[in-house]
C-alpha cells in the first residue's frame, strides 16, 4: 500500500522540492533572524525566517509550549511552527521564504490555524515579483491582489478554530501573464463564490520562473494576530488538487486503515 500510495504521489503531484513538517525540531525553541533549517529539507532548498528588528517572533512549538500573548499553541503531529504577528507590539511581516531553483510552474501546500487578531492574518506572495498574492484576514475573509489593490474572493471564507489546508498553484511561460489558482481544504476558491478556479496572478508583469515563495505574518498599523503553520510543501508541478501530507502519525493510521479494509474486502 505505502509503495502504491508513493507512486501515486509521485505520479499526480510532480517531484517535492521541499518539505517541513517540524517534527525533527525542538519545541519552544525561538530561531533569531537568519537560516532556518530545523529538520533538512527533502531536497537542496532553502528556507529563511526574517523577522523585524531583533524581537524573536517565530517559534517551533508543541503542546505544552507556554502560549505568551500568541494563544495556546495548535500543532498537528507534535510540532509545529508559530509566527506571532503582534508580539512585542506592531511588527511588520515576520515570515518563512522558501528559495527554490527556477521553476516555471509550483504548487505550494501548507495547513494554516490562525488565532483571531486585527484585519490582516497572514499573506502570500512568490517572487520574483508579479505571480500572485493571497491573504487570509482574522475575521475569515480572503482577498487576493491581481490589479495591484486587494478584491475579496465573493463569498469564500475560512474556518476559524481548525485547521485548514491550502494549495496555491502557479504557473509561468515568460509571455503571458502568469496564472495561479487558489484552493481551501479541497475547495478550489472562484472570485465569485462559484468554487470553480479563478486566475488570481497580478497583471503587472509575466515572470520567467518562480523561484521564492514566502509566508508572511503581514501587519499594518494596530494590525497583527498570530497563526501556525505545518506540513509545508513545494511540488515543481502546477495542481490545483494537491493537499497537504498527513503529519507521520496520521499517515501511519491511514496506512493501517488501507490494509484493513483491503483485508476485510478479501475475506
Amino acid at each position: 500500500v505505502g509503495s502504491a500510495l508513493g507512486l501515486s504521489a509521485a505520479t499526480s503531484w510532480g517531484a517535492v522540492i521541499y518539505s517541513q513538517d517540524f517534527e525533527s525540531s525542538t519545541a519552544a525553541s525561538e530561531y533569531a533572524s537568519g537560516d532556518f533549517n530545523p529538520a533538512a529539507p527533502s531536497v537542496g532548498t532553502q528556507a529563511n525566517i526574517v523577522e523585524p528588528g531583533s524581537v524573536s517572533l517565530v517559534q517551533v512549538v508543541n503542546a505544552s509550549t507556554d502560549p505568551g500573548s500568541a494563544g495556546a499553541p495548535q500543532v498537528k503531529g507534535t510540532n509545529s511552527l508559530r509566527i506571532n504577528s503582534h508580539a512585542g507590539g506592531g511588527n511588520c511581516c515576520p515570515k518563512i521564504e522558501i528559495s527554490t531553483a527556477d521553476v516555471t510552474a509550483a504548487t505550494l501546500v501548507f495547513s494554516v490555524y490562525g488565532d483571531p487578531g486585527v484585519n490582516r492574518l497572514i499573506e502570500h506572495w512568490t517572487l520574483p515579483w508579479g505571480s500572485n498574492e493571497l491573504r487570509l484576514d482574522s475575521d475569515g475573509s480572503i482577498f487576493y491582489d491581481s490589479e495591484g489593490g486587494w478584491s475579496p474572493y465573493g463569498d469564500a471564507t475560512f474556518a476559524h478554530g481548525q485547521w485548514n489546508d491550502v494549495n496555491i498553484a502557479t504557473f509561468v511561460d515568460g509571455v503571458n501573464q502568469p496564472t495561479s489558482y487558489v484552493t481551501i481544504n479541497g475547495t478550489t476558491l472562484g472570485d465569485d463564490g462559484s468554487g470553480v478556479g479563478f486566475n488570481f496572478a497580478r497583471t503587472g508583469g509575466a515572470p520567467n520562473a518562480v523561484n521564492k515563495h514566502i509566508i508572511a505574518g503581514q501587519t499594518g498599523s494596530g494590525e497583527g494576530a498570530a497563526f501556525f503553520l505545518d506540513n509545508i510543501q513545494v511540488h515543481n508541478a502546477f495542481d490545483t488538487s494537491i493537499l497537504p501530507v498527513p503529519e507521520p502519525g496520521s499517515l501511519a493510521l491511514l496506512l493501517v486503515g488501507l490494509v484493513a479494509l483491503r483485508f476485510g474486502r478479501k475475506s
